[in-house]
């Protein structure tokens, strides 16, 4: 027996106001449940990458900085520290490696 031919996916194609109105009431649940599972996820590479740069580069790991958004609003973003801004004897910005 086919998937197509059982009432389940023609149950879920249609243009129905109540399934229409279910996704609706399940997207922010998805969308909470997702972004809580990938910061989980992600935390321990975040946390070694700040680890590389405290030792690479220093402290501090982060730096704010605001940029122009949407209709030029500005908003502010974190970012990892990945410049070094040491300089050599002629002024030159001395490159940091991540070897």
């Amino acid at each position: 027996m086919y998937l197509l031919d059982t009432n389940i996916i023609s149950y879920w194609m249609r243009d129905d106001k109540r399934v229409i109105g279910r996704i609706k009431k399940h997207a922010p649940v998805d969308l909470s449940l997702s972004t809580i599972s990938s910061v989980i996820i992600l935390s321990p590479l975040l946390v070694l990458i700040g680890i590389l740069v405290r030792l690479k580069i220093g402290s501090p790991v982060l730096f704010k900085q605001v940029r122009p958004g949407l209709h030029a609003r500005p908003f502010v973003i974190y970012k990892f520290r990945m410049m070094a801004d040491k300089r050599d004897g002629d002024g030159n910005l001395l490159h940091a490696r991540f070897a």
